[in-house]
């Protein structure tokens, strides 16, 4: 008995032994070391699928990590830069005897880097308040289709030059083919950023709208003629900052489409880009309609 016993003892001590080595590789990973993966026994297949799977979890968080990092990177240069540039304005002004022009002149361009910073200083909090939502408690029931026309009106006001034609890939066959589940101020502020981001990277001003529904979703299409991004734009379209070629003369700071893309998260939607044709863009946004949500309850 006491010799079965220890063999019994000795077996399980070498049995658990990979668990161990793995609980001590475990231990040894940090945040200052998220690179470091676990080293995977091929000879138990136990634990190589429990650290094969802890790796995959390691390279989701690097690159959680990282991006946050390139964030922060970015949102800090986006607000230094205007910051300074005032600075820089008014120590001139202050320090020279300036016709009332010229006064004017500087408080024209002080203006205009503090438009800009509250624009950088909504949108950031937007992406930040929307990255941490799951859902949004006070839903209604929205037609899209009256929101969008709502919408272009409101585009149509403040871009006077901007040509907007909506079309309807699908007839409705009674009001509720148009009906979601949502929030109308988000949805509008979705609409609005990507029709001025198809207006913004557009060459003659002009956004196409196509509207459809399916039996359990309301899609819109957002069109326009201008360059094409690679695919490896493509890839990193919808990363906070981020610009492709085509925006190198265009203002912005790269956060329309971040928001836009939580916003359809938030409400269990989708957003994806893809090239159609010669140098045409679309951007196609998908919506639970109402009856599919309801049977999702």
């Amino acid at each position: 008995m006491v010799l079965s016993g220890l063999l019994a003892f000795f077996y399980v001590k070498q049995s658990i032994q990979p668990l161990e080595d793995l609980k001590d590789e475990i231990d040894g990973i940090t945040v200052q070391n998220l690179k470091q993966r676990i080293t995977i026994p091929k000879n138990n297949n136990e634990i190589w699928q429990i650290a094969d799977k802890f790796n995959a979890m390691l390279e989701r968080l690097e690159l959680a990590f990282e991006q946050r990092k390139n964030f922060v990177q970015h949102a800090s240069h986006e607000l230094r830069t205007p910051l300074a540039n005032m600075l820089l304005q008014t120590e001139s002004a202050l320090n020279k005897d300036l016709t009332a022009p010229d006064y004017k002149k500087i408080l024209v361009s002080l203006k205009e880097d503090q438009t800009n910073l509250i624009e950088l200083t909504n949108s950031l909090l937007a992406l930040s308040r929307y990255e941490t939502s799951t859902t949004v408690i006070d839903w209604t029931t929205i037609r899209i289709d009256e929101v969008l026309y709502h919408t272009v009106e409101y585009i149509n006001q403040i871009l006077p030059n901007a040509v907007i034609s909506i079309d309807f890939e699908t007839v409705p066959d009674n009001e509720e083919d148009f009906l979601v589940q949502g929030n109308e101020s988000l949805i509008k502020s979705a609409i609005q950023n990507l029709i001025k981001n198809a207006i913004q990277y557009s060459d003659n001003n002009k956004v196409k709208i196509i509207l459809s529904h399916s039996e359990d979703s309301v899609t819109l299409k957002f069109e326009n003629f201008g360059q094409q991004l690679s695919a490896e734009e493509e890839s990193k379209l919808f990363i906070p900052f981020f610009r492709g070629q085509n925006s190198s003369s265009k203002k912005g700071f790269g956060l329309g489409l971040a928001i836009v893309q939580r916003i359809m998260v938030v409400h269990n939607g989708r957003i994806y880009y893809e090239p159609i044709g010669d140098n045409i863009n679309r951007f196609t946004t998908v919506f639970p309609n109402e009856k599919s949500l309801r049977e999702l309850k």
